[in-house]
């Protein structure tokens, strides 16, 4: 509980969340007016389709203040002075960002949804919340991947490269690569990326992406164990 207490505190005195929320709110209001004058469901859709290219991004924010800091600047020591309990430790880092990057979707999805009603009249809330839950797996498990680059890579500049390159580039590449020289879409199902921008239209939380979301995840976190109980802070 001290852990939350700490944390939290931290990002309520020094505003941590301030500008990434900022920007939330700016391209909502620039979506949701995107979308006023289309008065059907596939307004609510567009928002969907919109908001998963750009969603994925904010989740350094929450993974930088948990983890890139914590590491960078060795306050994670004051966490193991208090609880000699590095797994605890990191279970409690993992819950908050991924929590942090969900409440991002959800108040990314309904600021727009309310925006988009303030502007035209039509409220699709059912819709957005409906592919909110669909989603969920595959944001799940894109946050739990971008907090475990935190524990690779001891730069945060390093973790913003390479999750940038993996977010724009590595679905469509290995899967361009693999079809020319395999001749197979076989993959397809792994690339969480791209399966994200399409969950909301396949309505399966049991799907096989879906379910490799979820072994994705416990995989990143296992892993993000493993590393943390062997990293050296100094």
């Amino acid at each position: 509980m001290n852990l939350v207490k700490a944390d939290w505190y931290r990002i309520r005195k020094e505003k941590l969340c301030l500008v990434s929320l900022g920007i939330v709110v700016m391209l909502s209001l620039i979506l949701a007016y995107s979308s006023s004058k289309d008065l059907e469901v596939t307004g609510a859709q567009d928002i969907l389709s919109n908001w998963t290219n750009l969603l994925p991004l904010f989740f350094v924010a929450p993974a930088k203040i948990f983890f890139g800091e914590d590491f960078q600047f060795r306050t994670v020591n004051n966490s193991l002075v208090r609880t000699q309990n590095r797994l605890k430790i990191l279970t409690h880092k993992w819950l908050s960002s991924v929590g942090l990057c969900v409440f991002y979707v959800l108040f990314a999805y309904m600021l727009t949804g309310f925006a988009r009603q303030m502007m035209n009249g039509a409220a699709d809330y059912g819709v957005l919340l409906e592919g909110f839950v669909y989603q969920l797996p595959f944001y799940i498990v894109i946050a739990s991947f971008c907090t475990i680059l935190f524990v690779v890579f001891p730069k945060i500049y390093q973790v913003y490269m390479v999750y940038i390159l993996i977010a724009f580039l590595f679905d469509q590449l290995f899967m361009m690569a693999t079809g020319i020289l395999l001749k197979t879409d076989f993959f397809a199902d792994f690339m969480m990326f791209s399966q994200l921008s399409v969950a909301a239209g396949t309505k399966n939380l049991l799907s096989l992406p879906s379910i490799l979301a979820f072994v994705f995840s416990v995989v990143y976190v296992s892993c993000g164990a493993l590393l943390f109980s062997k990293k050296e802070l100094k």
